[in-house]
């Protein structure tokens, strides 16, 4: 999954982790805890309103992605953890797809704002 989204957004983005329990978003600039936690909430409601088997939760999920806040120690920010899930290969690259998708919606260039998230389903 973290290979996805780096072939996907970049690798400054993508952050994994050596253990590979789970990999962080980078989002621009230096989000409140609120500003991330609020960020996490709406890519989980973009990819649970496309089908996908993700939450809005803080701990590890074996048949869910767990997608949160967290603060990157390393990096002094906060940013979003992705933990993945032991869920067949194809639907994993298919929640892969979706958050790239989802996560190209915020300006990457600016603070982070509470955007409204819409799926394709649902864009005019």
């Amino acid at each position: 999954m973290a290979r996805l989204l780096s072939d996907r957004l970049g690798t400054t983005q993508v952050v994994p982790f050596q253990h590979g329990l789970y990999f962080t978003l980078k989002p621009a600039g230096d989000p409140s805890v609120r500003d991330a936690t609020d960020l996490a909430a709406s890519l989980c409601r973009e990819l649970t309103a496309s089908g996908l088997p993700v939450a809005h939760a803080g701990s590890f999920g074996f048949d869910f992605v767990a997608i949160e806040w967290f603060a990157d120690s390393w990096s002094a920010c906060n940013a979003i953890r992705i933990a993945a899930a032991d869920l067949p290969l194809p639907l994993i690259d298919r929640i892969a797809e979706g958050i790239a998708r989802a996560w190209t919606l915020f300006d990457s260039t600016s603070r982070i704002r509470r955007p409204a998230m819409r799926t394709s389903d649902t864009a005019a």
